[in-house]
């Protein structure tokens, strides 16, 4: 383990956070954590099988994300979805089973007339797996390509990866603080778990020259937890905090910021930030003469303020778990530093999910991102420059080989079309024959049937 001058034998474990006690409601999945962990996606609802890769039409995903209700977006197909215009979820209670697709599923905009994100989604009770999203430089000049947008609530990603953003790569917006708003009145409730963002485009197709920026959480949004994530080979916002009500930022690696690693802004008012048990490593695009701390504080607004509370993190300035805690803050801005959680008082995630931040860099490094059915070479190869201490932010994606394929592997048969592979379901008694079925509960844990199928092939412990 390779932290760039910063020395792993030096890592030592310490106490875990306080926790949120256990509660009734029903996970999104079994391993779901967080303020986004009770989306109920798209339970009891329809199945939609992915079975092209069209941009629209029967058998589109954007048939599945755009369609309203209850739903299921399950995949037969493999491969690249080129959206011709951003996916708009606007009636929320969906799920997105990425990890149903045989040899793997990625959105990009390559090729088309797209000069958005390819995903965007305003809605509430939202569940997005194993989904891939690469946009690259827009036909024209935009300012708006992201590869995800996120404004709802109840919303959670776990084991995505997203890169080649032109904007952000990265962005959960809320209202700004007004009462006032679009399809939702603000973000809220929402998890980003294991997952990979990095290489936003530097000099690309955004109207101002270096602009690679990562990851924006903010414009009022709130209760938001960012756990076990990978950020990389960005300029600056990574990420960018302008968040309300509470913020967990838990067991994150950052690489390679150039400008700044983490930005706390309280323009939207008083910001909430527990960070907990991560690491920020400098790379070869870091500016020396930049300031190197993990976190960077910044006053946008006269009566807001800032709350943070720091526990067991590291980078640059604070290279070992028994030095003073607040190290990785500039002493300026330590009088913004709690003893203790902030926000509710407690954390978003269960104690058992908290490691230390050697321990996270090792786990995140593994098995972040999109990994089922298997990591694809963008994300290994991205994982191996962060271990080796190499790599660096990109103008454009031919600089590193362009957009991974994947194999166009057959899906499991499903005669009924209810999203389970037959086999699994004669398995289990199940009829491969009843469509109705998928939304029975076998085994009374909460789970329908589908949903045990999904969580099965996400590699969850049901």
């Amino acid at each position: 383990m390779n932290f760039h001058r910063l020395s792993a034998a030096a890592l030592l474990s310490v106490a875990l956070s306080p926790s949120l006690s256990a509660s009734a409601q029903q996970l999104a999945f079994p391993t779901a954590e967080g303020f986004g962990r009770f989306a109920k996606g798209g339970r009891g609802g329809d199945v939609y099988i992915v079975s092209n890769l069209n941009d629209s039409g029967p058998g589109s995903l954007r048939a599945c994300a755009e369609a309203t209700g209850p739903r299921t977006c399950v995949f037969a197909v493999s491969g690249e979805i080129r959206t011709q215009s951003r996916i708009r979820v606007r009636s929320g209670f969906l799920t997105i089973a990425g990890q149903t697709a045989p040899g793997g599923v990625v959105l990009t905009n390559r090729g088309t007339p797209n000069v958005n994100s390819p995903l965007d989604i305003q809605a509430d009770h939202v569940i997005v797996r194993h989904i891939r999203i690469r946009p690259g430089p827009s036909p024209t000049v935009s300012d708006n390509v992201d590869a995800i947008l996120i404004d709802g609530e109840d919303i959670i990603v776990d084991h995505s990866s997203f890169s080649w953003g032109t904007d952000e790569t990265f962005n959960i917006v809320g209202n700004g603080g007004s009462s006032a708003g679009g399809p939702v009145a603000n973000s809220r409730n929402i998890t980003i778990q294991w997952s990979m963002i990095y290489e936003s485009l530097r000099n690309s197709t955004h109207s101002a020259s270096n602009h690679s920026r990562s990851t924006y959480l903010g414009y009022g949004a709130q209760d938001i937890s960012f756990h076990h994530n990978l950020i990389a080979h960005s300029q600056r916002r990574n990420p960018n905090l302008g968040t309300v009500g509470q913020l967990d930022w838990v067991n994150n690696v950052v690489y390679n910021a150039q400008q700044y690693f983490g930005e706390l802004y309280n323009r939207h008012g008083t910001s909430n930030v527990n960070w907990v048990g991560s690491v920020a490593i400098v790379g070869p695009d870091t500016l020396k003469q930049r300031d190197r701390n993990a976190v960077n504080i910044f006053l946008n607004d006269g009566v807001a303020t800032h709350n943070l509370y720091v526990n067991d993190n590291l980078d640059m300035n604070r290279t070992a778990s028994s030095q003073d805690q607040r190290l990785i803050v500039d002493p300026k801005d330590w009088t913004y530093i709690s003893a203790s959680p902030v926000g509710t008082g407690q954390l978003s995630l269960s104690a058992a999910a908290i490691t230390s931040p050697q321990q996270a860099y090792k786990d995140v490094l593994a098995f972040a991102g999109a990994t089922k059915p298997a990591r694809d070479a963008a994300d290994n190869r991205v994982a191996t420059e962060v271990r080796n201490c190499g790599g660096g932010i990109i103008d454009d994606p031919s600089q590193r080989g362009g957009w991974p394929t994947f194999a166009n592997a057959a899906a499991p048969a499903d005669a009924d079309r209810d999203g389970m592979a037959d086999s699994w379901e004669t398995a289990r008694g199940l009829s491969a024959s009843n469509a109705a079925d998928r939304n029975g509960d076998l085994d009374g844990d909460g789970y329908t049937n589908l949903e045990e199928y999904l969580n099965e092939l996400a590699g969850d412990n049901a």
